[in-house]
């Protein structure tokens, strides 16, 4: 099942438990403590929209937490906070992890904020290499312990196009 939450402060308490529950798993290795102790507050904001998919047990298999209010260097920016799988969903045919960005990149692109942006944690190779080769996001730069991320949604470049091209084109 699959549960589209459109602001954080709507996902029952219990579910942001899960969801604090599997990122800490899953960052310990990567993460700075004080980073991974925002995540409570991070995944409950009211700005925060969650995809989550359940298994049939009814524990969380994945999720993607992003905001799509941000402005990245004056441009609407959807950006993905998290994207975190159990251990036992990972290495699924078809992908679950490209499956979920695909549904942020959905609803970006339907928002009309079509610039997705992430930050991976340098440590995170196999992250960094699944996003750059996996989901075509390219790397935009590094700051501090992170490298940033960005991908164009794909439903947005015929506007681009025609916008760069000038109003002339626009018309036909």
């Amino acid at each position: 099942d699959i549960e589209r939450i459109m602001g954080g402060e709507f996902a029952h308490a219990s579910v942001i438990e899960q969801l604090v529950q599997l990122t800490h798993k899953n960052m310990k290795l990567h993460a700075k403590p004080e980073a991974l102790s925002r995540t409570h507050e991070d995944l409950s904001h009211m700005s925060t929209r969650l995809i989550i998919v359940w298994g049939e047990d009814k524990n969380v298999l994945g999720f993607a937490a992003y905001r799509t209010n941000s402005r990245e260097g004056g441009k609407q920016t959807t950006f993905l906070y998290e994207l975190q799988l159990a251990v036992s969903a990972r290495g699924t045919k078809p992908s679950l992890a490209k499956a979920l960005i695909s549904e942020v990149e959905k609803w970006a692109c339907l928002l009309g904020r079509g610039r997705l942006m992430l930050n991976v944690h340098k440590t995170n190779l196999l992250a960094a290499g699944f996003y750059e080769h996996g989901c075509g996001f390219s790397k935009v730069c590094e700051v501090e312990d992170c490298i940033v991320m960005e991908k164009m949604c794909l439903l947005e470049a015929p506007a681009q196009l025609l916008e760069a091209q000038g109003p002339s084109s626009a018309a036909l």
